[in-house]
């Protein structure tokens, strides 16, 4: 993924996370919030890296972020 795609990720998720959550999450929040709600689960790094935009995860892990935080994902492409 182009970074300014990742970056734009990045800023969107932890935009929904806040919301979600009526705070700024941690990264060990995160992975623990992600892995009661998912049958697959991610390590505290991961969520750091996803968080700071240093990697982005994999479409299908996208999309079930935008359902499970109502992510608005519509610009994340746009230039």
């Amino acid at each position: 993924m182009k970074k300014i795609v990742i970056s734009k990720f990045c800023k969107e998720l932890n935009i929904c996370l806040e919301r979600k959550y009526n705070r700024k999450i941690k990264s060990s929040e995160f992975s623990t919030f992600y892995n009661l709600e998912f049958t697959r689960s991610i390590t505290t790094e991961t969520a750091r890296k996803w968080l700071l935009g240093a990697s982005a995860p994999r479409l299908s892990v996208i999309k079930d972020l935008k359902d499970w935080l109502k992510m608005d994902l519509s610009t994340l492409f746009d230039d």
